[in-house]
């Protein structure tokens, strides 16, 4: 059944049709503001993740250079070669 519409009314299609016009006559007026809008939601988006994936490089980074910071103070036989260096506490 179709629903009676009201004066003064128009349809869901002929809405969006409306809103499209306008959207579009927007946009090719000033377009800045859409665009800064645009640009402000993808990043506050991805701003987590950047997060994240910058803090994962710096973790390894640090894991690398630990790991190479270790092996300085040991020999291949596993004794400690940092006895006569200032890090002696280290053994």
């Amino acid at each position: 059944m179709k629903k009676k519409r009201t004066a003064g009314t128009i349809s869901w299609k002929e809405a969006c049709a409306l809103n499209k016009r306008a959207l579009c006559l927007w946009l090719r007026e000033c377009p800045a503001p859409f665009l800064s809008a645009g640009l402000y939601s993808a990043i506050t988006a991805l701003g987590p993740y950047l997060t994240i994936y910058f803090s994962a490089r710096l973790l390894d980074e640090l894991e690398d250079k630990a790991g190479a910071f270790v092996a300085d103070f040991y020999n291949s036989d596993g004794s400690c070669s940092c006895w006569p260096r200032r890090l002696w506490f280290l053994c």
